[in-house]
């Protein structure tokens, strides 16, 4: 008999998951489901296919990384977002070095409750209030190109704790993608790019004074989802 305990038998109840994450997208929280679904999607679109595992993927390790509800993470509940998102970036935008200009990555960085921002030093919206964000470069995850960036404006040194937000800029024709992010100690200072960087309060958040719709919904989210206690990736459209 398998030990519940044992690395294979989390490793098959994960894999599971992430069927049953795909199968969520129609409310059926059944791994068959999922398969079917992703064999479909597979056999028509093959890049599509591989963003909606991807997702699923990258949404199931996330809330079990992060310690979510057992019960609800093996139900599928913390994958079928993420897959729709996976989705619909593999959709939107092919892999290319066209695609990486299109994709603006970046994070909710925070250290003892405050949220680090960097004013801009450069146009367009100089002067403002941003998250440390900028343009994916080729060979790198997003993650990384988080990481990276939030480096080059800021100084500091930051931990990726999952996806929060992925954002349609339809005037644009981007999506910018944001990540919780832990900052372990209060070191930073501004990069070529920034004026000057700080770590706020959520009471302290110039909502007047930052530089794209994208940050305030990042950062509207990241302050409703900590105050109901329950994490997920939000996906939605803005100007």
């Amino acid at each position: 008999m398998n030990d519940p305990g044992r690395p294979e038998k989390r490793a098959s109840d994960l894999v599971l998951a992430v069927f049953r994450g795909i199968g969520q997208i129609f409310f059926q929280g059944n791994a068959l489901t999922g398969v079917l679904f992703l064999v479909g999607v597979t056999l028509g679109a093959p890049l599509e296919g591989l963003g909606l595992v991807l997702g699923a993927m990258i949404g199931t390790l996330t809330a079990w990384l992060c310690r979510f509800d057992k019960d609800e993470l093996l139900d599928g509940l913390y994958g079928f977002n993420s897959a729709l998102v996976g989705i619909a970036t593999f959709f939107f935008f092919q892999l290319s070095a066209a695609s990486a200009v299109l994709l603006v990555v970046g994070c909710v960085a925070v250290h003892a409750g405050k949220i680090l921002l960097c004013r801009r030093a450069i146009e367009p919206r100089l002067g403002f209030w941003t998250l440390p964000a900028g343009f994916m470069e080729m060979g790198e995850s997003l993650a990384a190109a988080a990481i990276r960036e939030t480096r080059e404006e800021a100084c500091a040194e930051v931990t990726m704790q999952g996806l929060l937000a992925s954002v349609n800029v339809l005037s644009a024709g981007q999506v910018h993608v944001f990540f919780r992010a832990a900052l372990a100690e209060a070191s930073f200072a501004a990069g070529s790019e920034t004026l000057e960087v700080e770590l706020v309060s959520p009471a302290d958040i110039p909502w007047s004074r930052l530089a794209f719709t994208s940050n305030r919904i990042a950062l509207e989210q990241y302050l409703l989802q900590e105050a109901s206690g329950r994490r997920y990736v939000w996906t939605g459209n803005s100007i």
